[in-house]
């Protein structure tokens, strides 16, 4: 059996909303490396549907890019580092250096196949099960050529550095410095994107709702039943969307060895996260900064939600309206 390594390469319509699309594969095995990207063939290379018109020359330019890269006998790993020659296996490292704004590359994981098969037919098998939509949903088999996938999903915080929001309002009356120095002695009003993965192992989540946590309190939103049509298991997501809106609703929780939490401690969020299970993800996505009266919460919720999970027609790049965002 021969252990190969693999990037999936992922493309982010809005980097706000954080909902990626998989758009290719890269592998690498004893100093081979290649790749396939959806819209290739014959040669050519066209945009697959998925992508918005705005960012089809992006994604052009961003497969080129990467296919350059291949060939080359090292690249910068950054930081002072000594470049990663292609023959270690510390050149995909190197290669998610050449993510963009739009089109990233993240840790795929790794396969154990029979030593006879070649490279490209394990990057086929492997788009095929993390790509292709052609063989729909349930099409997602374990094929007999791959043995073993211990790692196809990763989680959402390692997609190429996931892009956290902040929020802060359009006019800031307080002079700076005397702003800063507030931000850094409050706690930070931090919010969760709850996320739904109909497939772990592609992780192509979707936005079904926001948790947001202030120290005067915390509030939620979530998706309708009807506009969360796109969820398998409809029973399921009743459950954790009743599991999650009770948790946010205790006075405490308690963490192991028995040590308290009280709702109105930062640490209360993180407890919140680790309730997380399967497809059912929460991810920690920004702050506010601010600052949030209990009477707002509810409003800054509504806000929050109608900017990263609500109103899926909404273009990316498109301007919502509300407070402006610095990134």
């Amino acid at each position: 059996m021969t252990a190969i390594r693999f990037l999936v390469s992922k493309y982010i319509a809005d980097i706000q909303r954080m909902e990626p699309k998989n758009i290719g594969i890269i592998a690498w095995h004893d100093g081979l490396v290649d790749g396939r990207f959806a819209g290739e063939a014959d040669g050519q290379l066209k945009p697959p549907r998925i992508v918005d018109s705005t960012h089809r020359k992006g994604y052009i330019k961003s497969v080129q890019s990467w296919r350059l890269q291949f060939a080359k006998p090292s690249l910068p790993l950054g930081g002072g580092e000594d470049d990663a020659p292609r023959s270690s296996v510390e050149f995909l490292e190197a290669l998610k250096m050449y993510s963009t704004r739009h089109f990233m590359i993240g840790e795929g994981g790794h396969v154990a196949v029979p030593s006879a098969l070649t490279l490209k037919a394990v990057i086929d098998e492997l788009f095929t099960q993390l790509i292709d939509d052609s063989a729909g949903q349930d099409g997602m088999h374990r094929s007999a050529l791959i043995q073993s996938c211990d790692e196809i999903a990763l989680p959402l915080e390692g997609i190429a550095g996931f892009h956290k929001n902040i929020y802060v309002s359009a006019n800031v009356s307080e002079d700076k410095a005397m702003e800063m120095a507030r931000l850094k002695s409050s706690p930070k009003q931090r919010f969760l994107l709850a996320k739904y993965a109909a497939d772990v192992r592609r992780m192509e989540a979707r936005n079904i709702g926001v948790i947001l946590w202030t120290p005067r309190g915390l509030g939620c939103k979530f998706l309708t039943e009807d506009a969360a049509s796109f969820v398998d298991d409809m029973k399921m997501y009743r459950r954790w969307i009743s599991f999650w809106t009770d948790t946010i609703s205790q006075n405490e929780m308690v963490k192991r060895g028995g040590i308290k939490v009280s709702q109105d401690q930062p640490e209360f969020l993180d407890m919140i996260i680790e309730t997380q299970r399967g497809g059912f993800l929460l991810c920690d996505a920004g702050h506010v900064t601010d600052k949030i009266n209990k009477r707002d919460i509810s409003k800054a919720v509504g806000f929050l939600f109608d900017e990263l999970v609500g109103s899926p027609a909404a273009q990316p790049g498109e301007n919502h309206g509300g407070p402006s965002k610095a990134k």
